[in-house]
């Protein structure tokens, strides 16, 4: 097997209001949704809503940034692929996606919107080794499925090269990053006032204070 070579994870700095606080970005958060959750008593979590869809704005953001990053295949080596991978490439849509990830094991943690960039098959058995780069290995092969016979097993061994490291996903988050806060923060707050408007004009079709 392989060992996988150590890398710094992506660190990222953000600023709001010009204070590299993130306690002072929770705070902003947190105030909104106070003053929009509350006020909301339909059945469709509106204030969960907006969440959600800030936070796509915001992601798909970092998801452009990733697909212009992505590695590209030198031209001799797209030539000399098998024709079935021919047309596969990484920057792809149809094999980068930028999707939703929370679900019931997020929200029993509290987290009610996460949003991701993921990868389809085949690229998804080897962007981690562009990412983070690979050791030499040994890889165990069916004999049958490439034309290979003989010999006294069904199995024989494949060395695969080592792969130095091409981050592209933790360069396009730490470039984007504090212009994905911005849009959450900016597509939010028109969603909640926008939310609070609405509330507003049922409240007082309802007769409510």
């Amino acid at each position: 097997m392989s060992t996988r070579v150590p890398t710094e994870l992506a660190t990222v700095s953000l600023s709001v209001n010009g204070r590299d606080d993130i306690s002072a970005i929770y705070n902003e958060m947190v105030k909104m949704f106070d003053q929009v959750a509350p006020a909301y008593t339909g059945k469709t979590n509106r204030t969960e809503l907006d969440i959600k869809h800030a936070l796509k704005k915001a992601n798909e953001l970092i998801y452009r940034e990733a697909r212009l990053k992505a590695p590209r295949i030198r031209p001799e080596i797209q030539e000399g692929k098998i024709q079935s991978r021919k047309n596969i490439h990484l920057s792809d849509p149809k094999y980068m996606k930028e999707r939703s990830s929370a679900g019931k094991k997020y929200r029993a943690k509290g987290i009610i919107a996460r949003r991701i960039v993921t990868f389809a098959h085949p690229v998804s058995t080897y962007v981690a080794a562009l990412e983070y780069g690979r050791d030499e290995f040994l890889q165990v092969m069916k004999k049958k499925p490439y034309g290979i016979v003989g010999g006294q097993t069904d199995s024989w061994l494949r060395k695969v090269g080592a792969m130095d490291a091409q981050p592209f996903l933790r360069k396009s988050l730490d470039n984007k990053a504090q212009q994905a806060y911005d849009e959450f923060s900016s597509v939010l707050k028109k969603r909640w006032i926008n939310t609070l408007k609405a509330v507003g004009r049922h409240n007082a079709k309802k007769g409510k204070g």
